[in-house]
């Protein structure tokens, strides 16, 4: 087999140039590089020194595109579904009184937040890395069985809930997917909201002002999920349809 080490300045998409590739997606997600992906699970973030393995046919960079564009649009529609479910959890009687009352509906609240980011993580990590299973296990049990009446427990849930997220592969890059899916980013689309549920700022000083910042925050985090996996997929079909034309020039030869 064919080997390339990185050298410095290179990347993905040049190392695919070099070799006459169908692109980065068609040589980082063929079947060659499975061991590839799990020491190196940030394709935006390949180090020096490793050793990628080159496809030896475009038959295998064929089947590891079109298995790529299936999963993108898995998880564009799970990603449809689920900014679906943030929005009733954000137009809901409990998000209002959360946020006008600070301490009111803790419980519906908080689980609903915990639960969409809890799904938005699983929808978003990379097929074959995740988070950590014990930190996951931990925040599902803890959604299933505490009652969130208490400040302290809603904080502690929500810790549990940062540390799923820990050391997470994504499926798009991570600034994007932390927006979305981590409630330790500075960027989380609910952070006005966590700011209220654990009481550090007062009340809505007029009825509804947080929730439309909220609900304006959360569209943007989702736009820009949805731009990147539309990317991503757009990126493998022009692969794909890219090795169809090397595949005709390498027939007409």
């Amino acid at each position: 087999m064919t080997e390339h080490l990185f050298r410095a300045g290179e990347s993905l998409s040049s190392v695919a140039d070099a070799y006459g590739l169908s692109g980065w997606q068609g040589l980082y997600f063929a079947d060659v590089n499975r061991s590839f992906r799990q020491l190196n699970p940030d394709p935006w973030n390949i180090p020096l020194g490793v050793a990628i393995g080159i496809p030896s046919s475009a038959s295998e960079q064929q089947s590891a595109l079109v298995a790529r564009i299936r999963l993108l649009e898995v998880v564009e529609s799970d990603t449809r579904r689920l900014a679906g479910e943030q929005l009733s959890l954000l137009e809901g009687s409990a998000a209002r009184s959360a946020l006008q009352a600070p301490g009111e509906a803790l419980d519906e609240i908080t689980r609903g937040l915990v639960a969409t980011t809890l799904q938005a993580i699983r929808i978003l990590k990379a097929s074959e890395h995740g988070c950590s299973r014990t930190n996951w296990n931990l925040a599902e049990d803890a959604l299933r069985r505490w009652s969130l009446v208490a400040r302290h427990q809603c904080a502690l849930l929500l810790s549990l809930l940062s540390r799923a997220a820990e050391s997470v592969s994504w499926t798009i890059p991570a600034a994007a997917a932390r927006g979305w899916c981590d409630v330790a980013s500075p960027n989380f689309w609910a952070r006005p909201l966590l700011t209220t549920i654990n009481g550090l700022a007062p009340g809505a000083s007029e009825p509804g002002w947080p929730l439309s910042v909220v609900r304006s925050a959360q569209q943007v985090a989702l736009a820009n999920v949805a731009q990147q996996l539309a990317a991503l997929r757009t990126g493998a079909t022009m692969e794909l349809n890219r090795l169809a034309r090397l595949q005709e020039n390498e027939q007409d030869r």
